[in-house]
Formats: structure tokens, sequence, C-alpha cells
């Protein structure tokens, strides 16, 4: 399906929002991602022209995609940042199995690294859509605050009494909230219900593995938990 750039801007720091518009309407749900494919990219590397990246929009905005990748020396992610409006690209396969929580009575655990964030998005804008108040946890790690995506839209979600927005940055000595690393100590002191909450997991391929051995080592089961790693665009 051909796709066209109608909107690209930095959102944070070495973030790129992309928005493309579409010729036809496309069916996916919040929490898949998509596969983008450069046409004729200004620069090109063994790793190829075609990425799987997130879907930040809800599935009613079915006749545009919206985007967020990190910027960074890949062919890829620079031939994307210097794209001009206008320029068509082509989106693939729809996948992806991490999707919001069926059961509205569950309670929710969302463990976020960066662009992590991601998938995220589109399904808290269902939620509001919807006028959902799902019992939902998201704690979100950061290097720093000028890296953090969606900020000001997290917070308008944290006013619902059901959602309880932990952010934390690792190495930024003006962030005057939370900056310890997640581990299991942290998850235990900020997660009230382990045993029975849904665990989700995404972030890079450094902090998943962590953050899954540390929730599995306080007890949460395979079942009640899903992951998704983002290994770099």
């Amino acid at each position: 399906m051909k796709a066209k750039l109608i909107e690209k801007k930095e959102i944070a720091e070495g973030t790129l929002y992309t928005k493309f518009s579409l010729e036809e309407n496309i069916i996916f749900k919040a929490g898949q991602f998509f596969k983008l494919k450069l046409i004729d990219p200004s620069y090109t590397d063994e790793r190829g022209n075609e990425r799987f990246v997130g879907f930040v929009n809800s599935p009613s905005d079915n006749k545009v995609i919206e985007t967020v990748v990190r910027k960074g020396p890949s062919a890829f992610k620079r031939s994307l940042s210097e794209l001009i409006e206008g320029t068509e690209v082509e989106v693939g396969e729809v996948s992806g199995e991490m999707l919001s929580p069926e059961d509205q009575n569950t309670s929710w655990v969302i463990v976020a690294g960066g662009i992590g964030i991601v998938p995220y998005m589109s399904m808290f804008r269902v939620m509001k859509e919807k006028g959902l108040s799902l019992d939902t946890t998201l704690v979100y790690s950061n290097t720093k605050e000028s890296w953090v995506i969606f900020m000001d839209e997290l917070g308008e979600y944290a006013k619902d009494d059901n959602f309880k927005f932990i952010p934390t940055m690792t190495q930024d000595d003006s962030w005057e909230g939370e900056k310890r690393r997640i581990d299991e100590e942290f998850i235990k002191e900020k997660v009230s219900s382990l045993e029975n909450s849904l665990f989700y997991i995404s972030g890079t391929p450094r902090f998943v593995p962590d953050m899954v051995k540390a929730v599995k080592n306080l007890g949460v089961q395979q079942r009640n938990l899903k992951f998704e790693v983002f290994t770099g665009y």
C-alpha cells in the first residue's frame, strides 16, 4: 500500500515523529506494528530500506499512520529523517500480538524503556476514545527528561485515578522525580498487586530481558506476562 508523508518533526531530543496519509483504509489493532519501506532512499546499507515500526495513532484513524523512531546513524534512519513532505513510501505487513487487555477488570502493569512506550500510545488513545478506565500502572524509564516522548499526554491520562504514571530518569541531575533504575525492589515498591496483574514489558534488547527476569523473580507467571523487544530501526 502506498502512503505519503504529510508531517515530520522532532518531538524529543533524538526522536522523530512521522505521519503518513494512505490511499485506502488500513486495518490494525492498538499495539501492533507495520513494515515501512522507503522508496529510493538517500542512503543504503546492508540492513536494507525497510523496518517494522509501531502505530501511535488509534485504529479509528485508519486513513493515516503515525509512528515514532529514534534518530541514528543507520541508512534507514538517516533517509527517513531527510524525507520531505509529499514523499511516497510503502506500507506492508501488519503484525504484533501485544494488544490491550480484553478483561477490563484486569490490573495492567506496563514497564517501558525509552522508545518502548510507542505501542501503548495507540492503546491509551483507544481507551480515551471509548471512555475506558482500566486499572493501569505505567513505569516509564528514560535516561533524561529531554528524551521522553508524549510526556504531556501521559500526564493527562494520569489525571484518571485508575492510571498511575511513574516516570524515572536515570541520568538526569535536573529531574526532581524518581531517578532509580528499575529493578525487583522498584517494581515491588510501586506495584500493589503483583500476583494478579498482567505485565507488559517493552524496550531495548538490554532492557527487556532484565525486566522480564525481575518480574519473574517476583512471582509473576508466564501466562500474565507479555513483552516486546525494540531492536532499533
